[in-house]
């Protein structure tokens, strides 16, 4: 089991993979029965996103990008982020505007 686990979302055919491959070479992923690698300009399509380590109520990992249930009424939508500036992984809420 590797410590740092990644999914990626592959925007050109709408498709999560939760079996991905880093490298200095580029990224090597399981999406649609085969296996996919992504490199140079092939990188824009995909979006990587690192797992947070924790899991929700329901045993399933949390990645980065996930978006969570609101906490009260007032929250618009809740996601995880990475804060770079802290070097952590975060919660964004944004707010419904009652007005």
């Amino acid at each position: 089991m590797t410590r740092f686990r990644f999914r990626i979302w592959d925007k050109a055919v709408g498709k999560m993979s939760y079996d991905v491959e880093l490298s200095n070479g580029g990224v090597s992923a399981h999406i649609c029965d085969g296996v996919i690698h992504y490199s140079g300009d092939r990188l824009k399509d995909i979006e990587i996103m690192q797992c947070t380590g924790l899991k929700d109520k329901h045993g399933k990992l949390i990645y980065e990008g996930d978006r969570i249930a609101p906490f009260d009424e007032d929250d618009d939508k809740v996601s995880i982020e990475w804060d770079e500036e802290r070097a952590r992984f975060c919660l964004r809420v944004d707010y419904v505007d009652s007005d």
